[in-house]
């Protein structure tokens, strides 16, 4: 997107509705007193919103990131996902009524899958043990990752805009693992704790690193521009030393995963000639890994807490978050041979076993808990269908139909997708892993935007 298509759009749509904002904001900060530092965080809001509105893929970029953080800079009276999912609905709202693309979804099968679910998280809080947490929970799926979804179907139809969002995903997560590298070396974190950025823990800040070098892996194949591949690669440096450093097994585990991922679905689309260029730019990434941590001091590695946590892995005591994670998973399943058919409910796990806890840290036997057979049938429904078109275009598309940036980007598309899935199965609940219906939704409509 050039600066010619957006400077239209600011002048003729964007500044009329900034004008508004702009004037509401004055007008309510007369009216309730409200002190000068939180009209700041309004007018940063409001200007956050103008660029969202301007550069769409930008802005789903900013909201799915966004909703992580429990309060907004300057905004303290205000949860941070309350405020996104405000700017997400209002945002999609506001796309369909100027671009009226609601009859443009790329895969309304995907949609009508996830609508469905949404059926079944409502019906399972009428007879949820805690109606007041299940309609949280419905609240935050339906105001915050169904219009992400919307977004991401309505917006992202090209592939220009593949690469309009994948190209925003890694300059973001870049910035964030400066961020988390700088304070760590500032504040002695990276040998005596674990790295993150802007308040956001360190398991999704580690989840973040993992998305941003897929992303970054995808810009090197598809932007040729002298000098950009070598700063992929640096940045893909910088990304694994984030993700180590942030403590989270799971996300350096999966940064690994995902890159064999990745490699073997490249190498399974791709030319004699183009895997010997694969092979070569995976040595490269190898070569440029390994030099890094040997560089770095190895006490620097091996005394620090991310070592050490990483080496619990093969102890006999890996640890109490492993240890814990075992006694959820444990009381998740005996909650769903309790009651397979219909579960207890949205939000019940937190009633049923600790309202600290709330959820399993595991996407399945949440779902199977409190929605039971019924709510995992729906659920496997969506990920089935997001699946299904894309796999079958890899399946059925011959090597010589896809051109390399295709192959790039059905391979990392289906990557960010199991690795949400993977990391799902750790960490989080129905709203922190909106990852997976995000790029479930990139995935369903990717053969379309493909044709």
């Amino acid at each position: 997107m050039s600066l010619k298509t957006v400077a239209p759009r600011l002048k003729e749509r964007m500044l009329p509705f900034f004008g508004m904002s702009l004037l509401g904001v004055m007008l309510a900060a007369l009216s309730v007193s409200i002190p000068a530092i939180q009209i700041i965080g309004l007018l940063v809001a409001v200007l956050l919103a103008l660029v969202i509105f301007a550069l769409p893929e930008l802005g789903l970029v900013i909201t799915s990131l966004g909703g992580r953080f429990n309060r907004v800079p300057f905004l303290e009276a205000i949860d941070g996902p309350v405020y996104v999912a405000a700017l997400s609905l209002s945002l999609t709202v506001f796309v369909m009524i100027m671009r009226r693309r609601f009859h443009a979804l790329l895969s309304r099968a995907y949609l009508f899958a996830c609508l469905l679910f949404l059926a079944v998280l409502a019906a399972g809080v009428m007879y949820s043990v805690s109606p007041s947490y299940g309609t949280t929970k419905l609240i935050e799926f339906a105001f915050y990752t169904l219009p992400l979804l919307v977004l991401a179907l309505s917006m992202v139809t090209s592939r220009q805009h593949y690469v309009n969002f994948f190209l925003g995903l890694a300059v973001i997560t870049f910035g964030l693992a400066l961020l988390g590298i700088a304070g760590g070396v500032l504040s002695g974190g990276l040998a005596n704790g674990r790295i993150s950025a802007l308040g956001g823990g360190p398991n999704v800040f580690g989840r973040f690193m993992v998305i941003g070098a897929l992303s970054t892996l995808f810009l090197i194949n598809c932007i040729k521009v002298r000098g950009f591949a070598v700063c992929g690669y640096i940045a893909l440096a910088i990304y694994a030393i984030a993700a180590f450093y942030s403590g989270s097994r799971q996300a350096f585990i999966g940064f690994i995963l995902a890159l064999v991922m990745y490699g073997l679905l490249i190498w399974l689309k791709s030319s004699n000639k183009k895997r010997s260029r694969f092979l070569l730019t995976l040595g490269i990434v190898g070569a440029l890994l390994v030099s890094i941590f040997t560089v770095i001091p190895v006490e620097k590695i091996t005394g620090g807490t991310a070592w050490i946590r990483l080496t619990l892995l093969f102890q006999e005591d890996k640890g109490t978050s492993v240890d814990a994670r075992f006694v959820f998973a444990e009381a998740a399943w005996y909650l769903f041979q309790q009651r397979w058919f219909t579960g207890w409910g949205t939000g019940s796990f937190a009633r049923m076993y600790s309202e600290e806890i709330r959820y399993p840290h595991n996407i399945f036997l949440e779902v199977m808990c409190e929605l039971g057979a019924i709510g995992l049938a729906a659920f496997l429904i969506v990920l089935a269908v997001a699946a299904f078109a894309t796999v079958r275009l890899m399946i059925s598309k011959k090597k010589s139909e896809l051109s390399g940036m295709d192959v790039s980007l059905i391979a990392t598309v289906i990557t960010c997708f199991f690795f949400s899935l993977y990391a799902a199965q750790i960490s989080g609940d129905l709203y922190d892993n909106r990852w997976v219906w995000l790029f479930g939704a990139l995935l369903a409509g990717l053969p379309h935007a493909l044709k």
